[in-house]
């Protein structure tokens, strides 16, 4: 092909839009570039260009969520000297009004530097997306100027289609054999995917809206479905339909049909392609894989396998075929063989689950490793790919596994606030009117009488009203104060074998004055914002938005301007997947004292009401253990235990502000996303309004009052890395600890 197509293919709500340039010749040389997404060059027009293109790539649609996308600078010779600059996505304020999109519009700064004599850069960035306009202006930005011809429109001007709470989204990670004319082993094989595109009950190609248009006719390397229509429009390319891409030669059948398959199939990614963070995989619910794959990832290229495996640490679930050898899963995860095993008995028995044969399920942290020994189990029966998605219905929705949908909102929002802050004083204020009230009346007139002056109680009241007021404005300031506040609710999640896990948070912070640099997170934290359902409006005025700024950097997520304002209280829900955690170690049973066992915390913070389950089903107890240090245990009776673990959770439940009412059914049905699609799993999940880690500490504590056999719970402070603002006084918060130990 003498020219390839760039293409960006978003896809709105039943309807498929798109807008790209045509790329310069060479530009979609890999497999990468069949991919459903963005792949744009600029500038668009070649004699515009300043010493170098940049070509920016994305292989999946935007949707709400953290969206992987590739930014590589080409040099037209090499670079005479360091440049640095910076990309903007810039949302379009013409798009606002054609739907329901959402409550934050963010713009969003990424650097990138390009070293002397360097011919081309690469950089990947991970976009966070909070709303249901897919639509962006780029603009590449260096010493505060836009460089002429750099700047293209990448959307749609309508809203897109909510995939986040869509069930089991798949992305396949294909081993590079794959690729190749003859692949020696089973599993270097592309998966077969009919039988599981049955079970998942899609057709080959996602049913849109008809009508294609674009510049200059018919590109090669593209097929279009019935019904579809080509039209010259010039410039961009805009479409209002399904692409159906015919990726080609190095493409097998299998593979093909993977790509067809879209949104269920989210991603089609050879080994070679794969990211290095793991916020590139989070908006999707289930990882296809050979483990095979993933043992040499380990040792070839750990970036990539650590990614693989926080996916699965913070609640998503790792589908690996060829996982016959159980050791060899323990070594590439670390996991214990003995509460390992023991847990997966629970699981099985707990949820009733009929899994195929040759399979087996391990938890992780807060995901699942559901481990097929089959080297190549496709294309399989569509009973036995059913009975596996029914396994990871706690996982299975995007939206509902985090608890927040951070385009509306819902009236959740109040169950974690700051009390008494950003709120009107008002026994405060009515006891300031009530002396106004007095002064100004029967006083003024008393003390004006006296000095026979009765003509200045003209005075007065004009006198004693701005007095009010400005101990009214001076009392409402000072009662919230002028610095930083914030309340953090966090459960650490970890495995302690391996000491990887979760650290989930969710976070209320309130600034007297606006900071100029907003919050900080770490950058490979998954962050939500959590706006406050404010209307009953499925459209909602531009003004009520927040408009903030996002800047991306190698080590953090800077979220500024509106993300934080001036006197009022802003939530987050933050998932941190980390190595190195921590874990508890628990000694075996002295037969000379078989009333007390000696524990380790392995947690660089104190623990406080430690609780751990033998795999005996005993449990112990043990007040207060600092960090890195040891303790002894002592044996707790079972109802006991049942009654502080519900304690300990009815201490610091989730509960609406004194006097707030309760939401009914009309407010949840106000684009309260969360709720509608928890309302369409079965009834043990239903209930998974506030997320999937809030889901299990309330059924593990409250509901059940029962630690599994292996595992433990306690209570810490919050943890430094959690507080995205330095200073920031915190309070009414608390620290859970829950997970196996070894």
């Amino acid at each position: 092909m003498n020219r390839l197509l760039a293409i960006g293919l978003l896809v709105v709500c039943l309807a498929g839009i798109a807008e790209a340039q045509p790329a310069a010749p060479g530009v979609l040389a890999d497999p990468w570039a069949n991919q459903v997404g963005w792949q744009a060059r600029l500038p668009p027009n070649s004699k515009r260009i300043d010493g170098f293109t940049l070509d920016i790539h994305a292989e999946q649609t935007l949707l709400v969520g953290y969206h992987p996308i590739r930014l590589t600078a080409h040099s037209t010779s090499k670079f005479p000297g360091d440049r640095t600059i910076e990309v903007h996505f810039q949302p379009l304020d013409g798009n606002f009004n054609s739907g329901p999109i959402g409550r934050i519009r963010s713009l969003i700064v990424c650097t990138l530097e390009m070293p002397q004599g360097a011919t081309s850069v690469s950089k990947d960035v991970y976009l966070p997306h909070y709303n249901y306009d897919p639509t962006y202006t780029v603009r590449v930005i260096e010493r505060g100027r836009v460089l002429p011809g750099y700047e293209l429109t990448l959307g749609a001007p309508q809203r897109m289609a909510p995939y986040s709470t869509l069930q089991n989204r798949i992305g396949v990670l294909l081993p590079r054999e794959a690729f190749a004319q003859v692949q020696s082993l089973a599993w270097q094989r592309t998966p077969d995917p009919t039988a599981l595109l049955q079970a998942l009950g899609t057709r080959s190609r996602m049913p849109l809206s008809s009508g294609l248009q674009w510049g200059g006719g018919p590109q090669p390397g593209f097929s279009l479905q019935p019904g579809f229509t080509v039209q010259a429009a010039g410039g961009n390319l805009i479409g209002t339909g399904d692409v159906a891409l015919n990726p080609g030669p190095q493409w097998d059948r299998n593979q093909q049909k993977m790509l067809a398959a879209f949104p269920r199939i989210a991603c089609v990614l050879p080994e070679q392609q794969l990211w290095d963070n793991w916020l590139a995989y989070e908006s999707l619910d289930i990882l296809l894989l050979p483990l095979p794959m993933l043992q040499r990832l380990s040792e070839t290229d750990p970036k990539k396998a650590t990614a693989i495996r926080h996916f699965a640490a913070a609640g998503g679930t790792l589908w690996l075929y060829g996982a016959e050898d159980e050791a060899a899963v323990d070594k590439v995860f670390k996991t214990a063989e003995d509460v390992g095993r023991r847990r997966e008995r629970e699981i099985w028995q707990k949820e009733k689950l009929l899994l195929p044969t040759g399979t087996r399920l391990k938890p992780y942290a807060a995901g699942r490793l559901v481990c097929i020994a089959d080297e190549y189990p496709f294309p399989g029966k569509v009973a036995d790919w059913k009975s596996l998605l029914g396994a990871n219905e706690r996982a299975s929705i995007a939206t509902v596994r985090r608890g927040v949908d951070p385009a509306f909102g819902d009236a959740r929002f109040w169950n974690w606030v700051l009390p008494n802050v950003a709120r009107p004083p008002v026994y405060a204020f009515l006891t300031l009117l009530g002396i106004f009230t007095i002064s100004v009346g029967p006083v003024a007139y008393r003390f004006s009488s006296k000095l026979n002056r009765v003509y200045l109680m003209l005075l007065a009241a004009p006198v004693m009203a701005v007095l009010t007021t400005v101990l009214m404005i001076g009392y409402g300031l000072l009662s919230d104060g002028l610095g930083y506040q914030a309340r953090i609710r966090e459960v650490t999640w970890v495995d302690s074998a391996s000491g990887t896990g979760l650290r989930w948070a969710r976070s209320t912070y309130f600034a007297g004055i606006r900071p100029s640099d907003g919050l900080q997170f770490d950058a490979d934290t998954a962050v939500y914002p959590y706006p406050q359902q404010q209307s009953q409006r499925n459209r909602i005025p531009k003004d009520e938005t927040t408009a903030g700024k996002i800047v991306l950097s190698d080590q953090h997520q800077q979220l500024a301007y509106g993300f934080l304002p001036s006197r009022q209280q802003r939530q987050f829900v933050t998932f941190t997947p980390r190595d190195q955690l921590g874990g508890m170690t628990m000694a075996a049973l002295d037969d000379d004292n078989p009333t007390t066992r000696q524990i380790r915390n392995r947690f660089d913070f104190t623990l406080r009401s430690l609780f751990l389950r033998d795999l005996q089903g005993d449990y112990w107890f043990v007040d207060q253990v600092d960090a890195f240090q040891t303790a002894n245990a002592v044996r707790m009776d079972r109802l006991e235990s049942g009654k502080q673990l519900r304690k300990m959770y009815s201490d610091h439940a989730l509960e609406l502000p004194v006097g707030f009412p309760r939401p009914g059914r009309e407010t949840r049905n106000n684009f309260d996303l969360v709720w509608q699609a928890a309302n369409g799993l079965s009834q043990p999940y239903r209930s998974m309004h506030d997320g999937m880690v809030e889901h299990h500490l309330r059924a593990l504590l409250q509901i059940g009052g029962e630690l599994p056999m292996g595992e433990f719970v306690a209570l810490g402070d919050v943890t430094p890395d959690v507080l995205a603002r330095e200073g920031a006084d915190v309070s009414d918060s608390v620290h859970f600890c829950i997970g196996t130990w070894q």
